[in-house]
């Protein structure tokens, strides 16, 4: 469709949070063309997001531990990505706004809390109560780690000539699910 724009932003949908929430909410503050029609997409993008993350939650799972139920992943999924979207909101409207001014520093520090809520809102994802303690040392480098694969596939996507971003951002996905994988099992405490 010639829209070079949003191809940085297809190895960002299978992310962990907030990363994925971050970039949905930019994209939706930039095309959205009415109020009507910036309430209708941020509903829809918070039922997708929680019923996304449910199945990515549910496939990550362990074998070896028993697993929550579906239904109680589902709601706790749907009430976090209304809540992340939340948190989220305010840091992706000052980034749009540091994107239309070039204020990169202002851009990269919207991106701080991305980090700090990272850790904790993959916890929320599987476990309760999540808000007690802190994130253990290798939940916080797998939320780091994604971030890299995310701004290294995008960046690829961005610069390589035509359909090349598709096979980077399948690679892309597939890491996002192996990281996927090894969140759950450091918010379990399955550390592997």
């Amino acid at each position: 469709m010639g829209f070079v724009a949003a191809r940085g932003l297809a190895p960002q949908t299978a992310a962990v949070w907030p990363y994925d929430t971050y970039h949905d909410l930019r994209w939706l503050y930039v095309y959205h063309d009415s109020w009507p029609s910036f309430v209708f997409w941020l509903s829809l993008l918070v039922v997708a997001r929680g019923l996304f993350h449910t199945l990515l939650v549910v496939l990550a799972w362990p074998g070896e531990v028993p697993r929550s139920s579906v239904r109680w992943l589902l709601r706790r999924n749907l009430g976090l990505a209304a809540l992340v979207a939340v948190f989220v909101a305010p840091w992706a409207l000052i980034s749009v706004a540091a994107s239309v001014v070039a204020l990169s520093w202002v851009l990269l520090a919207s991106l701080m809390p991305m980090f700090l809520l990272a850790p904790f809102l993959q916890r929320a994802a599987v476990v309760t109560p999540w808000w007690r303690g802190l994130p253990s040392i290798s939940l916080v480098g797998w939320s780091l780690l994604n971030f890299v694969v995310l701004t290294m596939a995008g960046a690829l996507c961005w610069s390589l000539p035509g359909w090349w971003t598709v096979p980077v951002a399948t690679v892309a996905g597939v890491v996002n699910g192996l990281l996927w994988n090894r969140t759950v099992r450091c918010a379990l405490g399955r550390v592997s």
